[in-house]
Formats: C-alpha cells, structure tokens, sequence
C-alpha cells in the first residue's frame, strides 16, 4: 500500500481494496482501486488524486476506479490548507489496505 495520505488519526479498511482514513486536520481520504465503488454517501465536489499525483475537482458520482490497478485518492476537506502529498512507501501491488490504527 502506499503511505501517501500524511498524518492521520484513525484508518479503516472498507474492503480488500479501499480504505477510509481520518485527518488530523478534520479531513476524510478515501483510496480506491481496483473496481472499488465510492460510498453513496460521498457527495458532491471531492478533490481526487492519482497515484501519479494527478490532482482534479470532480463530482464525486463520476469517480469511477474500475480499471485503476493504482490507488485514487478521494479528498473530503475541511480545511483549504491540506495538502496531499503522494509519498511511495510501499508497493501498492499487495492489494491490501494498511493495518487499522496504522499511521502515515
């Protein structure tokens, strides 16, 4: 998985391939791979991030990651100054989310 989120309060693993992790800062980020639906109940503009680094305002009920093999970063931000910095730690190729309680 990749450590690219920063510094965070609390992860937990949604399915094989997402993740739902809450932000020191108030923030939300969702990772999305591999055919991983966002929940119905995100909605709205989201800031999303590839892997690549990659950054765009989309409406969230466009996200789709079904032929995305690398993790989408879905940012909900309560705070304009967040930034989100994609740091490569691990290979994201293990398909599977950090362990909860983990930290960025």
């Amino acid at each position: 998985m990749v450590d690219a989120v920063g510094e965070f309060e609390t992860v937990t693993p949604l399915s094989s391939t997402s993740a739902h992790f809450d932000m020191l800062d108030g923030s939300t980020v969702y990772t999305l791979w591999n055919g991983t639906v966002l929940s119905s109940e995100v909605a709205g503009l989201v800031r999303i991030v590839r892997y690549s680094g990659l950054e765009a305002s989309v409406d969230a009920a466009t996200i789709d990651a079904a032929s995305a093999s690398l993790p989408i970063f879905v940012v909900l931000s309560q705070s304009k100054g967040f930034r989100f910095a994609v740091r490569r730690a691990h290979s994201p190729k293990s398909g599977q989310p950090p362990a909860a309680g983990a930290r960025g």
